[in-house]
């Protein structure tokens, strides 16, 4: 189970309520940065402070966005994959 840390201060920075979860807060700092793109996937996971691992399919644009940090960012992975989908 990862957690974030700074969960109020991502509310506050996506103009979320005081009940979204964490992983609402991931899923909007990934849109929003998708909608402002191009950004580099780094940048999803840049302000989220914590030890996680999280794993969005993006239904619109087809794309498949895998993180992962530790607590003091000593490691960060992260990979982005653009799926082609055969009608």
């Amino acid at each position: 189970m990862g957690a974030l840390a700074n969960i109020a201060e991502l509310r506050h920075h996506y103009g979320l309520a005081r009940q979204a979860t964490e992983a609402m807060i991931v899923i909007e700092a990934y849109k929003a940065l998708r909608d402002r793109a191009p950004y580099p996937p780094d940048q999803v996971v840049k302000h989220l402070d914590g030890k996680f691992a999280f794993i969005i399919f993006d239904a619109k644009t087809y794309t498949l966005f895998i993180a992962r940090v530790n607590s003091d960012h000593k490691w960060v992975t992260f990979c982005s994959f653009l799926l082609y989908l055969d009608s």
